[in-house]
């Protein structure tokens, strides 16, 4: 008896939380493109088209930028999350989590401190 090819579901990527942390990294990039496209076009809208009263688009931008920013957290966390597992050399499943936890506490600081120069309060004494 010969038996017909099953038809695979389109949700078959939610079946294993890693091919669902895999599609979660690849949608958070195609939002990352989306929202940056969409603050860059806002951006030239404003500056060339709009001549006063653009508040609104103001405030349209700050929504883009919280999307884009919770884009980019998933995007960055489950990145570093695959890191240890793509390496070129083999480590355990503990190597694999203190990897991990090393490259997100580097990610920390290094986005700390990127707040504090950007964000501190200057004198201008």
């Amino acid at each position: 008896m010969k038996y017909l090819p099953q038809k695979q579901s389109p949700y078959w990527w939610t079946g294993n939380i890693r091919y669902f942390i895999y599609f979660v990294r690849e949608i958070a990039g195609i939002i990352l493109g989306l929202t940056t496209f969409v603050m860059l076009a806002s951006v030239i809208i404003m500056l060339f088209f709009i001549k006063n009263g653009f508040y609104p688009l103001i405030n349209f931008l700050e929504y883009c930028i919280y999307i884009f920013l919770g884009a980019s957290i998933i995007h960055t966390v489950t990145w570093l999350y695959a890191m240890p597992r793509i390496m070129p050399f083999t480590l355990s499943k503990t190597g694999q989590k203190i990897v991990y936890l090393i490259l997100l506490t580097i990610w920390i600081g290094i986005s700390w401190l990127a707040m504090v120069t950007l964000f501190a309060p200057r004198s201008y004494a």
